[in-house]
C-alpha cells in the first residue's frame, strides 16, 4: 500500500509541476511576441519620419 501512496504522490506533483511550466511558457511566448510586435511597430513608425524628413528637406 505504502508503494501505491508513495507512486501516487511523486505522479501528482510532477503532475502539477508540469502544469505550472506549460502555464508559464505560455505566458513567456505571450509576451515576447507583444515585445516583437512593438518592437517592430516603433522600427515602422522610426522608418515612416525619417522617409517624411528626406522629402521636408
Amino acid at each position: 500500500m505504502s508503494v501505491v501512496v508513495c507512486a501516487a504522490s511523486a505522479l501528482s506533483v510532477a503532475f502539477v509541476f508540469y502544469s505550472w511550466r506549460s502555464y508559464r511558457q505560455k505566458i513567456v511566448e505571450r509576451e515576447k511576441r507583444l515585445r516583437e510586435r512593438v518592437t517592430y511597430m516603433l522600427w515602422v513608425m522610426a522608418k515612416g519620419m525619417r522617409d517624411e524628413s528626406e522629402f521636408a528637406a
